[in-house]
């Protein structure tokens, strides 16, 4: 396991990783969702861009806890909202191929208490 595999290992642990809205505009110019995309700060190398982070999630497995934490991050601050707004959030292709994930997606929903806090995913592999 390389130093940085082991630091994004230990950022997702000690809760070091963020979660960002990027609003995402419709054709009439209305924000139709906020995608929420995943942030790392590290205190020795400062911001790490996810083309950096992510292959080696990928590489590593980590994309599944990292995604899963994403999800239940975005679900849980979406339901806080004041306002019903869409948000989307990216999955790696890996997360289709381990594990239940749409079960891992019910599961959250029933954990955030929203039933409006799940608009759709997509499967990308940049976060």
């Amino acid at each position: 396991m390389g130093a940085l595999q082991r630091d994004l290992h230990a950022a997702l642990v000690d809760g070091r990783l963020n979660v960002h809205y990027q609003p995402q505009a419709l054709i009439n110019g209305e924000i139709g969702e906020f995608e929420a995309l995943v942030r790392w700060h590290d205190p020795a190398r400062g911001d790490i861009p996810p083309s950096a982070f992510v292959p080696i999630a990928e590489e590593s497995s980590l994309i599944c806890d990292i995604g899963a934490w994403v999800l239940r991050e975005a679900c849980r601050q979406a339901a806080s909202w004041p306002r019903d707004l869409h948000i989307a959030v990216n999955l790696s292709p890996i997360q289709f191929k381990h594990g239940d994930l749409p079960g891992l997606v019910h599961t959250i929903l029933l954990e955030t208490a929203s039933p409006r806090t799940a608009s759709s995913s997509k499967s990308q592999k940049a976060c």
